[in-house]
């Protein structure tokens, strides 16, 4: 008898001392913002951040800019280049994959990097969801988004065509109109979720 509730204490204080399976997984934060740091490994005060096309010419001379963004909505444009704060610190949210030049204040060349990609499946701010790009020069595009979940969509040239998304589902949009959503100026995105029968706004 005195055995088998030893055995009893020793079975239940190994599982008490278990973590609970029903615990999250706790993941690394991202850094809030990025800081730069020059030749030396100083902060790069006042330091300037192009951001162009992959594959093209970066820095003062590039004719092909690509715009990163203030937070991870997608929708406030940083400056072109990214001026850094006295600490070489500034928030910088992108997708996709782009071409960086890091130059000091002074316009020397710090490094320039090629495909830098902001993570997941080919971008989407770590989402893993991999964003369409529309380019709506020649005529306006309508995207069906029937059968999906989830989509990044993103509107990359200047005319006045628009992007109108639409499910012949049924599943109605954020907005003043519930039966589409449309992308009107140059770089806009949306990041959209469906739950049931309603598409929301990821932000």
């Amino acid at each position: 008898m005195i055995k088998t509730i030893l055995v009893c204490v020793l079975v239940f204080g190994l599982c008490a001392s278990r973590e609970p399976v029903f615990a999250a997984t706790a993941t690394l934060m991202p850094l809030p913002e990025q800081q730069f740091f020059d030749n030396s490994g100083l902060p790069l005060a006042g330091g300037l951040l192009y951001t162009c096309q992959p594959g093209t010419t970066c820095g003062p001379g590039g004719v092909t800019p690509k715009a990163t963004y203030a937070n991870s909505y997608g929708v406030t444009q940083n400056t072109n280049p990214v001026v850094l704060d006295s600490a070489g610190r500034a928030s910088i949210w992108i997708i996709g994959l782009y071409k960086v030049a890091l130059y000091d204040a002074l316009g020397n060349m710090i490094y320039t990097q090629d495909n830098v990609s902001s993570g997941g499946s080919g971008g989407g701010g770590g989402s893993g969801i991999t964003p369409l790009f529309y380019d709506t020069t020649s005529l306006s595009v309508t995207k069906d988004l029937t059968g999906l979940s989830e989509v990044i969509i993103i509107k990359i040239d200047g005319s006045a065509n628009t992007v109108t998304l639409i499910d012949t589902s049924g599943a109605s949009f954020p907005g003043t109109s519930p039966n589409s959503y449309q992308l009107f100026v140059q770089n806009e995105s949306v990041h959209l979720v469906k739950s049931g029968v309603v598409w929301y706004i990821e932000h």
